[in-house]
């Protein structure tokens, strides 16, 4: 969780306008002066600059937030990080499509057309929509793209389609061994309970897993390369590519592995899941496109609180209580029912502990309420603070 707090590239607003629009904005060093003193900017305040720089409120909202919250951070006494909080294992019945979780958690809730989001995820309109239908797999190019605009690890993606490749399968088990289907049962319902994003494991292997095969099975079984291709019903140029690590390992072929080295199936899936993520942030990250961040560009739904999206979005599909939840962020029931009421805001250090439990970004939270915010200031329903500590 460390890693989403200090991620962002964060500068004064005072700085951004002394840098980008001193020649436009027409303030004096005096005036430069006196808004530094300044806590936050007021509401007149960035009125008059985005007027006078021509550009939108909101970009200093944003900005002056950001700030804010960077600030807040440094003064921050540490504190005990809140564990991720996990989900209730689904049922076969309730598990849901890859393309399902984009469209539900991510595209819907930008209130964006797909091809705004094209140009700023990098992925066509036409490749969201396979996607969405399940027509299209997650690759690792496209599940890096989509972890980078969303906030999310690049393997959550790679993850969510395995374990979906392996509903569809345990729907027709075919001739599987009982030992296969429970270990293939096992992988899937670990997936489906991390929530709804998973959180990238540092420090655990990134070896291909066709090496790791090579390495640690075929060469210490003194068994020639040809008898194991013959086993797995392979041609001698596949299986030696799989070795060298320049293909994948299909489906069918890892669940044949276990069988044959007794070993477990999600073992394997994990390690090349692993693999093509660590391998895909590294190759992809000289892209002369480069995804840019949705979560922190939208324009979200202003007329719902904060709160709602925090209760339909999160913790129902994660089959969580309101009051499990509370309990386990260290807030009491009274203020979490002044939350769900409209009566609280979510503050810096709510933000913080809300991100730590659903392992999102805590300026998801803080933009969603500035959002709100201004959406209330804006129908007269409310004053505007930009002040969240």
């Amino acid at each position: 969780m460390e890693s989403h707090l200090n991620s962002r590239l964060i500068c004064s607003p005072v700085d951004v306008l002394k840098k980008k629009f001193i020649g436009l904005s027409g303030l004096s060093t005096k005036d430069l002066r006196a808004l530094e003193k300044d806590q936050a900017w007021s509401h007149t305040v960035i009125r008059k600059i985005s007027s006078a720089t021509s550009t939108a409120p909101r970009y200093w909202y944003h900005l002056n937030c950001d700030w804010q919250f960077h600030k807040y951070l440094s003064t921050r006494k540490p504190t005990m990080e809140i564990k991720a909080i996990s989900a209730r294992v689904q049922t076969s019945s309730e598990i849901q499509s890859p393309g399902y979780i984009l469209e539900t958690k991510f595209l819907k809730p930008t209130r964006r057309s797909y091809c705004s989001l094209e140009r700023l995820i990098g992925v066509s309109c036409y490749a969201l929509n396979n996607l969405v239908n399940g027509k299209h797999s997650f690759t690792p190019l496209t599940s890096y793209r989509l972890g980078r605009s969303f906030d999310t690890d690049t393997k959550y993606w790679l993850d969510l389609q395995s374990a979906y490749e392996v509903h569809i399968l345990l729907r027709n088990p075919r001739r599987l061994e009982t030992k296969t289907i429970n270990s293939l049962t096992r992988y899937r319902d670990s997936i489906y309970a991390r929530g709804v994003r998973s959180s990238p494991q540092r420090g655990c292997q990134s070896v291909h897993p066709g090496k790791y095969l090579l390495h640690q099975f075929i060469e210490s079984s003194g068994i020639p390369e040809i008898n194991w291709r013959h086993l797995f019903c392979l041609s001698m140029k596949h299986f030696k590519k799989i070795l060298s690590g320049k293909t994948e390992i299909p489906l069918l072929l890892i669940i044949k592995i276990s069988s044959v080295f007794n070993t477990d199936v999600g073992f394997w899936i994990e390690l090349q899941n692993r693999f093509l993520a660590m391998k895909a942030e590294h190759d992809y990250e000289t892209l002369s496109r480069k995804p840019q961040r949705v979560v922190l560009l939208t324009t979200i739904e202003t007329s719902h609180c904060p709160h709602r999206i925090l209760v339909e979005d999160f913790l129902k599909p994660m089959h969580i209580s309101i009051r499990h939840f509370a309990k386990h962020i260290g807030l009491s029931g009274g203020k979490f029912e002044r939350l769900k009421k409209g009566r609280r805001r979510i503050d810096y250090e709510l933000a913080i502990r809300i991100g730590q439990a659903l392992d999102i970004a805590p300026h998801y939270w803080i933009n969603l309420q500035l959002e709100f915010d201004i959406y209330s200031f804006e129908k007269g329903k409310g004053e505007l603070s930009l002040y969240l500590s």
